[in-house]
């Protein structure tokens, strides 16, 4: 499985991005899964069968519904962790703006100083029809140039067990 991160502040489009980009992924066949950081911790709700689950003391707890299924852990577990066994193509991160894995950075229609950027961007996207200054040293996409945003993910994504998350 090989990771790529979509990162930016708050508003910038992220999620709006990452729905493309695995919607393409998928088209072309990948299997892709993703993965969002947040700045809030996981609760389950007071009350809920989950939550009580954890309450006694469960150190895992499976939600099985219908059509879909959840695991929550009552500690932070490790990306490699979480996805061990997990056969996937791409692994999309939205959000972790501090961690050293390739990345596009989601300006929006803000706009942004380069030189303030992580090293592990590869590209700035932004909605705007207004130019973004660059450096050079980061190509600028807009957020419809789709094609050229997933040949970028597909050229510089990293192996899963090389992240530290």
């Amino acid at each position: 499985m090989r990771a790529f991160a979509v990162s930016g502040y708050s508003g910038t489009g992220k999620t709006t991005l990452v729905e493309q980009i695995v919607k393409r992924l998928v088209k072309q066949g990948h299997v892709v899964v993703t993965a969002k950081s947040s700045m809030h911790e996981i609760h389950d709700t007071e009350g809920t069968d989950s939550w009580r689950h954890k309450r006694a003391g469960a150190a895992v707890t499976v939600i099985l519904g219908p059509h879909s299924s959840a695991v929550t852990h009552n500690d932070r577990k490790s990306l490699r962790e979480l996805l061990s066994g997990v056969t996937a193509d791409f692994l999309i991160i939205e959000g972790l703006k501090e961690i050293e894995v390739p990345k596009l950075w989601c300006v929006g229609n803000a706009e942004s100083e380069v030189g303030k950027l992580p090293e592990s961007v590869k590209a700035v996207v932004t909605w705007s029809s207004n130019t973004f200054e660059s450096d050079q040293r980061i190509p600028v996409v807009s957020s419809s140039e789709i094609e050229k945003i997933v040949e970028l993910i597909r050229q510089e994504a990293v192996d899963l067990e090389s992240l530290t998350v």
